[in-house]
């Protein structure tokens, strides 16, 4: 996301700005000293890091179930450009889009009620703004299952087929967990990672993943080079 003119600040507030703003994951590195930034663009589609099974023994009894909480529900999303406009995208039945279940309107009417959240940036243009609003909105009217607490024992012997698989998976990067149960559905579980852990006690080494939904990040690219406005 092109930035415009930035206040003054510290290194690090300026970078996590610009990380907001674009909406990618900005991290310290595991392998070295440094920090390391996955743009948006780089989450789309993405091959995954590593995949598990529910029927391999790969998790441990200790990984937490799925949840629909509301913690990651954004429904009502206004960005402001600091010095100049606004725009707001909201999940309401017949406005800006129709956002079923997870709408603006009560959950007697069908939706989840009203989850508002505002976020001010310094992009280089206004025109910016809708497309900001429309990806955070997108993101938080996914209605799928988030995985917090997928916790995998790379000290079974079972999980040595994935091992390396699952130690080279990083915050942002995506996470398959095939033949899920009946409740999660038929179809493999995919969840980005938001949080890892990882414990080393004795004879036991343990990855904790905190997942949220993949889903909305499956997008389509059309190919060409030309462009058609209206």
């Amino acid at each position: 996301v092109a930035m415009g003119a930035q206040p003054a600040g510290t290194l690090t507030t300026l970078l996590q700005a610009c990380a907001d703003a674009d909406q990618g994951v900005w991290t310290e590195l595991r392998q070295a000293l440094g920090w390391g930034y996955t743009t948006r663009k780089a989450l789309y589609s993405q091959p995954a890091t590593a995949s598990v099974s529910y029927t391999s023994n790969h998790l441990s009894p200790w990984s937490n179930p799925p949840t629909r909480d509301d913690q990651v529900i954004v429904n009502d999303v206004t960005y402001t450009n600091d010095g100049g406009s606004s725009a707001r995208m909201y999940a309401a039945p017949g406005q800006v889009i129709s956002g079923g279940r997870m709408s603006t309107a009560s959950p007697a009417a069908g939706g989840v009620g009203s989850y508002g959240q505002s976020y001010s940036v310094s992009v280089a243009s206004d025109a910016q703004l809708p497309d900001l609003a429309g990806w955070k909105l997108h993101i938080g009217t996914t209605d799928q299952a988030r995985l917090p607490g997928i916790v995998i024992d790379l000290a079974n012997t079972d999980a040595s087929a994935v091992f390396d698989a699952v130690l080279d998976l990083d915050l942002g990067g995506r996470l398959v967990i095939g033949s899920p149960p009946r409740r999660l559905g038929f179809e493999p579980v995919t969840q980005l990672a938001q949080a890892l852990q990882e414990t080393l006690w004795y004879d036991t080494l343990t990855l904790a993943i905190a997942g949220v939904p993949e889903l909305p990040y499956q997008v389509w690219q059309l190919s060409g080079s030309s462009r058609v406005e209206s």
